[in-house]
């Protein structure tokens, strides 16, 4: 048996006896841990699961409530219209009242009647809640407890789960959860097939909610921990031992195995020269030789590792980018860094053919490169011009490349060289790639940019659409409760439109909401007040820190813009107004009670006459005029 050999063999031995020493006390203590974090984890688990449910009961009670106060003064004919919208208004499962229901389809067993499941006495498969409408009967809302039920319960706890009435299953979270609570017990915890349980009774039927702890996480995993660790001990134990063997026998080997390193093209290669002898002092001399001339090939590869990390920050910078100037700004920098030049500059290409300067870098970037941008811009092509037109005494010249926006040219981007180092074609074509990096750029901000103003815009109006108009009514709601402020609001609803729809057309009608908008914008203060389309033929403006007198005031100049001449469309069309004003003093109302009270004090106004402003009482109390 060689040295080499008996040195790895000796290491190895004193790797695994410690290593076997501590897999065998992993296999002691490993098990009752992991089976203590099973039932903390179902522990945890429960109170989760319970906690959910009764938050959505909670929630359901409230939501059926407010429900059945808007209802109580709905007609007949409306009324199952209104069921549904309020429904999906509130995210509930279903809304049953009588012979009217509204529900989404529940994912039970086939053959299962949901309305009969709602309303029975004592409900199975449903979390409900139920609330009285004089004279209509009682109206039931609430969730399914199926399996889409089930499955975000799973996500929630982390645990399959299960829900069961008596013997009958209703949901479970996964094939697997449903075979386990099959046979779990009526309540307690319990194990089955590798895996824990609890069943948890739940209050007002004979239902139970299972929660299990998920495959995988028992103690089956303990034999492939111990098989992981002892692979990953053995292989540490055998590189050990290789290299004290290959540290002491094989000192002239590495020697030549860097020759051949060095030969190969690999000059960062070293050996280790310490001590006095002759191999030491042989690998020294390796060391010094290699050391020189890996000096004069960095500095070579210096210039292309910068080249390269410039290319890509401006990819980074391209991808990351949102807003045009930014992006344009970096482009620029980025084309100077690599080009090594001494200034710059970018230009946009206004919508009439003018160049616009965007960014310069250094004090004489614009007017040198002014005529050289505009040149590529003109003829589309990247160039190389003699700076400041031939009379530059330091010898300058400027490169000029077009940039553009898909088969558009949107701008040009120039750079001008420093005198002793003047740019040649290499540069021209250089340029010219990072402008067709950015071409793809610019259009995607282009595109972005366009799709967030269509997205947050109404597309008739060009006013905010409702997405915005909530987002915005959020924010002031709050900046109200933070600094203590007043916000009014206006719901505006255009009286008889359905009939200029009926009589004159749809288009005649888009141009009466046109013509609408453009009368009420007249009224508002442009960098403060915020008015949207709600929906068909209703607005919304907001008007911060403005009391209800003044919100009135504002009210009645909108409506009488609405009746003072008649609407230039279809020889002449006479259209009124009818708004409801609302207000909250430091966040007193949410954006959606704010909304509703002023949609109130709207079916007011209508059931006034029509044409006419009326005030929320119920909004404005506490509200200073």
């Amino acid at each position: 048996m060689t040295l080499r050999t008996r040195l790895s063999l000796f290491f190895v031995l004193i790797v695994v006896v410690p290593l076997a020493g501590a897999i065998a006390a992993v296999a002691v203590f490993v098990p009752k841990e992991l089976d203590q974090r099973a039932i903390e984890r179902l522990r945890g688990a429960s109170v989760g699961a319970s906690t959910l449910r009764t938050e959505r009961l909670e929630r359901a009670a409230r939501d059926v409530a407010r429900i059945a106060r808007g209802l109580a003064v709905a007609p007949q004919a409306a009324l199952a219209a209104r069921i549904e919208s309020a429904r999906l208004e509130s995210g509930l499962d279903f809304l049953v009242l009588g012979s009217l229901s509204s529900m989404r389809a529940p994912s039970f067993e086939p053959g299962l009647d949901p309305v009969a499941r709602i309303t029975a006495e004592e409900p199975a498969g449903v979390e409900r809640a139920a609330a009285t409408l004089p004279g209509r009967g009682v109206l039931y809302g609430g969730w399914f407890t199926d399996s889409v039920y089930a499955k975000r319960l799973a996500v929630e706890t982390g645990v399959s789960v299960a829900l069961r009435h008596g013997e009958e299953l209703l949901a479970a979270s996964s094939p697997q959860a449903a075979r386990i609570a099959a046979n779990a017990p009526a309540s307690g915890a319990f194990a089955f097939a590798g895996q824990r349980g609890v069943a948890l009774p739940i209050e007002g039927n004979a239902g139970a909610l299972i929660v299990m702890s998920p495959s995988g996480a028992g103690i089956s995993d303990v034999a492939g921990i111990l098989g992981l660790i002892g692979a990953v001990g053995l292989l540490m134990a055998a590189a050990l031992g290789v290299a004290i063997a290959g540290a002491i026998a094989r000192p002239l080997a590495e020697l030549a195995a860097g020759a051949h390193a060095m030969a190969a093209g690999d000059l960062s290669v070293r050996v280790r020269a310490g001590g006095r002898d002759e191999i030491a002092r042989v690998g020294a001399a390796f060391n010094t030789m290699a050391g020189s001339v890996q000096s004069y090939v960095n500095e070579l590869r210096d210039s292309r590792d910068e080249l390269r990390r410039t290319l890509e920050r401006l990819g980074a910078t391209l991808r990351s980018t949102r807003g045009m100037e930014e992006m344009l700004g970096a482009l620029l920098e980025a084309a100077a860094a690599t080009l090594g030049a001494q200034g710059g500059a970018l230009y946009r290409l206004s919508p009439e053919g003018e160049l616009q300067l965007t960014a310069s870098l250094g004090l004489e970037a614009a007017p040198a490169t002014r005529e050289p941008a505009f040149e590529a811009a003109r003829s589309g092509r990247p160039l190389l011009l003699p700076g400041f037109g031939g009379d530059d005494p330091l010898g300058r010249t400027v490169v000029a490349a077009p940039l553009h926006r898909g088969t558009e040219i949107v701008g040009a981007i120039a750079l001008t060289s420093a005198g002793i180092d003047p740019f040649d074609e290499r540069d021209v074509a250089t340029l010219a790639s990072f402008a067709a990096q950015a071409s793809v750029a610019i259009d995607n901000v282009f595109l972005r940019e366009e799709a967030e103003a269509m997205a947050r815009t109404d597309a008739l109006t060009g006013i905010p659409n409702r997405r915005t108009l909530e987002e915005v009514l959020a924010s002031e709601v709050e900046r109200g409760r933070r600094y203590r402020t007043i916000t009014s609001l206006l719901m505006i609803d255009l009286d008889l439109f359905k009939r200029v729809n009926d009589v004159h057309g749809h288009i005649e009608g888009d141009r009466v909401l046109i013509e609408a908008v453009r009368r009420m914008g007249s009224v508002v203060r442009r960098e403060v007040d915020v008015l949207a389309r709600y929906g068909g033929e209703e607005f919304v403006l907001i008007l911060p820190e403005t009391p209800p007198a003044g919100a009135l005031i504002v009210a009645e100049k909108i409506r009488s813009a609405m009746e003072a001449t008649p609407f230039p469309v279809a020889g002449g069309v006479r259209v009124t107004a009818s708004i409801g004003v609302a207000a909250t003093i430091g966040g007193a109302l949410d954006a959606e009670d704010l909304l509703h009270a002023a949609d109130l004090a709207l079916y007011g106004a209508k059931e006034q006459g029509r044409n006419r402003v009326v005030v929320s009482q119920t909004a404005t109390q506490g509200v200073r005029s």
